[in-house]
């Protein structure tokens, strides 16, 4: 009963884990991404108010403004209070302290970085699906595909090569093909393991074993040939195999039906034996 309870429980936050894990890189880019824009905003921010504000206004002005962006630490809790938090107290700020013009950089940064920026990476999703249509990114994709299949196919070379000699036999693949799971994760890389000797016989070359390489290479094919181009390409060879075969047959036909003719000629122009030569 523990032993399910715990299974439950592993299964219910595989998910979230997953996702999590998957979404790791995607959030430290992220985060860099902003810390690195609000730390360039706030060191021009700061040092364009040292040099035309501070030094030229008066003292009791200072201090509202000095509190927001009076060094750079101040200047970039500012600028993430700008895109992530209340923005209309520092905006005031600038425009009722130092000049009325600073309302559009207040604007402006609210509706680039809080509206635009934050919005792509909420919708990051979204965002990898307009991606995914570059050129670029979809050989990345590609090749980010074959490694993990290489990668998944050589770990099952492992599990199912128990004797350790660098090749998979008949008895090994039948043996590792017994356990449910592997059947359903072979199942879920689009090859069905129902039949694990004409499985092993789809990838054997011949030799009546399987190396890892041409376990990667085998699966990868016939995973492949699933696809409507591989459909498409074995009924165009199956159709000139068929009209080979049937160019092959009309020339044995052609070559047969003269010799018959002479034979028939032949026979029919010698006159037929009499009676009394019987």
């Amino acid at each position: 009963m523990q032993a399910d309870l715990r299974n439950l429980m592993c299964m219910s936050l595989f998910v979230p884990r997953t996702s999590l894990k998957g979404s790791v890189a995607i959030l430290g880019w992220s985060l860099a991404l902003l810390v690195v824009m609000h730390m360039l905003l706030a060191l021009a921010v700061n040092q364009a108010l040292q040099e035309y504000y501070f030094q030229k206004s008066q003292a009791e002005e200072q201090v509202v403004v000095f509190e927001y962006f009076g060094s750079f630490s101040r200047s970039l809790l500012t600028m993430f209070e700008f895109t992530l938090a209340n923005w209309a107290p520092p905006a005031r700020v600038l425009m009722e302290n130092v000049h009325e013009a600073l309302f559009i950089y207040s604007v402006v940064h609210k509706m680039a970085l809080g509206f635009a920026v934050i919005g792509i990476i909420n919708g990051v999703s979204k965002t990898f699906k307009v991606a995914s249509s570059d050129d670029a990114v979809m050989v990345r994709q590609m090749y980010r595909k074959e490694k993990m299949h290489t990668q998944k196919m050589q770990r099952l070379f492992v599990e199912a090569d128990a004797n350790g000699d660098g090749t998979i036999e008949l008895d090994e693949w039948l043996t590792i093909c017994e356990d449910q799971w592997v059947q359903i994760w072979l199942k879920s890389q689009d090859l069905d393991a129902t039949d694990p000797g004409k499985l092993f016989t789809s990838l054997d070359d011949g030799s009546g074993t399987l190396t890892v390489e041409r376990l990667v290479e085998g699966t990868a094919r016939l995973k492949s040939q699933c696809s409507a181009v591989a459909v498409i390409t074995l009924l165009k060879e199956v159709h000139d195999r068929v009209k080979d075969i049937e160019t092959t047959l009309h020339d044995d036909r052609a070559e047969v039906n003269p010799v018959r003719t002479r034979g028939d000629d032949r026979f029919r122009g010698s006159p037929l034996p009499s009676s009394n030569a019987l």
